[in-house]
C-alpha cells in the first residue's frame, strides 16, 4: 500500500488554497503533513493524533477526525497521587 497516489488525489481538490498555506509553513513541512494526512487516508485510519494545527487543517479537508493529546484522558496510573504533608 503505497500512499503517493493518496497524496494526489487528496491534494487536487484542495489546491486552490494550498499555494498560499505553502508560503505560510514551508514547502518541507507542507508536503510533509500532506504525506502524514495521505498515509492515514490510505490506511484507513480512523483518526490522527497530532498537536501540529496544520496537519489538523489538512486532515479536515478530507474528513479524519485530529485529538490533540491535551484532550485524551489521562490514565489513571499516570496521575498524581495526593502528596502528605505533615503539618509543622
Amino acid at each position: 500500500m503505497t500512499a503517493e497516489p493518496n497524496l494526489i488525489l487528496l491534494w487536487k481538490p484542495c489546491k486552490r488554497n494550498t499555494k498560499r498555506e505553502r508560503h505560510q509553513v514551508g514547502k518541507v513541512k507542507f508536503k510533509f503533513d500532506w504525506q502524514i494526512v495521505a498515509i492515514a487516508s490510505a490506511c484507513k485510519a480512523e483518526a490522527i493524533y497530532s498537536d501540529d494545527e496544520d496537519i489538523a487543517r489538512y486532515a479536515q479537508r478530507v474528513d479524519i477526525p485530529v485529538y490533540k493529546t491535551d484532550a485524551l484522558p489521562l490514565p489513571q496510573s499516570d496521575r498524581q497521587e495526593q502528596i502528605p504533608f505533615e503539618k509543622p
